[in-house]
């Protein structure tokens, strides 16, 4: 079953469920400028990252948005300026990351991507291939890590402030977050360099995967999930 809906795209609406216990993404959008909320159990918000194309001031023409709602792959899709642009996300449980794209059919897209952390106390480092950021907890020894990988074309461009991409058809990002207790074996610096590197193996791991596979993963999974809830049947 897919939900639809046809409404204005200045209706923002929450389309990402919790991929795990304790850990979520919400997704907010129109097509010009979206939002994705990380979240974490014990933390609540931990930051919320924005997306921000150049025709903000545009609003998109024949805007839909679905969600099916056996993948939980939210979908939107609209004209902007005379151009058609969609957007898609969704939890890949299997492959333990997130995952967000904004398209257009033609490479003409010019966007600003920033990161805004609950604490003020986060690491936060951008650069041409994403985004990486570790947040102490208030009154415990845990962080929550957060590495935002970028994916698709065009001309990305990192500073203090963010990541600029321009001349872009296609832009992507798979998403890993993960709780991390400090044991105090090693130096606190050292054991949050382990788990980075760890993430790194990780994501390199879906390097090989492609975006249609990753969707397709996605469904599968779906399905998997649906076929292990049913009752067994009867002898």
């Amino acid at each position: 079953m897919i939900y639809t809906i046809k409404k204005p795209a200045g209706n923002k609406v929450s389309a990402w469920e919790l991929k795990e216990e304790g850990r979520a993404v919400r997704y907010f959008g129109n097509l010009t400028e979206d939002r994705l909320d990380f979240l974490e159990a014990s933390a609540d918000l931990v930051g919320t990252l924005r997306i921000r194309t150049e025709d903000t001031d545009k609003t998109a023409e024949a805007y839909i948005r679905k969600l099916d709602l056996e993948t939980l792959i939210a979908s939107a899709e609209g004209e902007v300026g005379g151009e058609k642009r969609s957007s898609m996300a969704f939890a890949a449980k299997d492959k333990d990351v997130f995952y967000y794209e904004l398209r257009q059919e033609t490479n003409s897209m010019n966007l600003r991507v920033e990161y805004k952390p609950r604490s003020k106390r986060t690491y936060l480092n951008y650069n041409i291939g994403g985004m990486y950021f570790e947040m102490p907890l208030r009154g415990r020894d845990d962080y929550i890590l957060g590495k935002c990988e970028l994916c698709g074309d065009g001309f990305p461009k990192a500073d203090e402030g963010g990541i600029t991409i321009r001349n872009a058809s296609r832009f992507a990002l798979r998403i890993y977050l993960k709780h991390v207790p400090i044991s105090g074996k090693d130096s606190r610096q050292a054991e949050l360099l382990e788990h980075q590197m760890q993430m790194n193996r990780h994501l390199a791991k879906l390097d090989s995967i492609s975006r249609e596979g990753l969707i397709k993963a996605q469904e599968a999974s779906a399905r998997t999930a649906e076929d292990d809830s049913k009752p067994a049947a009867e002898a």
